[in-house]
Order: C-alpha cells, then structure tokens, then sequence
C-alpha cells in the first residue's frame, strides 16, 4: 500500500519533466511505468498456489494454480480441470468473470476443493499480496482462499 501511495505521489512529477523535455524538441525520455498505479501488477509473473481454502488447508495431493496475465486473463488449474477467464482490477478490488473449465472426469477425491475454488472465484471482491502470499478476499474482506507464490 505504501508503494503504491508513493508511486502516485512520485508520478506526476515524472510526468510533468517528460512533458518539458518534449516541448524544447529534445527526444522525449521513455515515460515511467509506476508498478502498482493502476494495481494489480504483483499478480503478474508468479504462478500462484493454493494453500489455503474458505479457513481449510489445501489438499496436498490436489495442485490448484492461479495464473495472472497482463491482458487481463487467468489460467491454471482447478486441481483436475484446466480453466481460464477474465479479471479485472481497481486499486485493491478484484473481480473474476467469464470462468470457464474443462470438463474433465475427475478422482473423488479432487472434485470438492475445485469446486469451492471455483466459487470462490465467483466471489472474489477484494485481494491483498503480503510476502509472497496472495489473499482473495469477499465482500466484507473475509479472506476467502490463500495462495502462495510457486517457485520453479
């Protein structure tokens, strides 16, 4: 949250010395890319893993994956179904929408958590990263499922 404060407080200035150099015909200098201006930018790169589902520990036998793209699109897997869809971001909201899976038969044993993590998805409203952790969070700020950033 403080990063983000201060890449809004630190933005306009660079932005106001990119416009100057432009107007005296110097070749303007590439514009800054404040990482967490528009939000969302820590959700891209790392493949997220559940840990953590509606205050139950993930099963450690079934792999749900979360994976953020920079055109606003999700992908991974639901612990046996690939699946994908849209999301969208404004400052620290979060929603999900188009989701869509395989259909896929799957063991008894893996079909519960993907189920409640696809509701979960549905339900989203909020979300929090903190030490590598990602916090999906539900309307009163319920924290919903825990993902840990996946290491390769």
């Amino acid at each position: 949250m403080k990063t983000a404060k201060l890449a809004l407080a630190v933005l306009p200035a660079l932005l106001l010395a990119w416009s100057a150099a432009a107007d005296e015909g110097e070749p303007a200098p590439e514009a800054p890319v404040a990482p967490y201006a528009t939000g969302g930018q820590e959700l891209v790169g790392p493949m997220w893993r559940l840990t953590e589902l509606n205050g139950e520990l993930a099963a450690e036998d079934v792999e749900t994956t979360l994976d953020f793209s920079e055109d606003g699109q999700i992908g991974g897997n639901g612990g046996c179904n690939a699946y994908g869809g849209d999301y969208e971001i404004s400052g620290e909201d979060l929603t999900f929408s188009n989701v869509f899976s395989t259909l896929m038969a799957c063991p008894d044993e893996k079909t519960p958590q993907e189920r409640a993590f696809f509701d979960v998805l549905e339900q989203t409203r909020r979300y929090e990263v903190a030490e590598g952790e990602l916090l999906l969070k539900g309307e009163e700020d319920t924290i919903l499922a825990r993902l840990a950033e996946q290491t390769p």
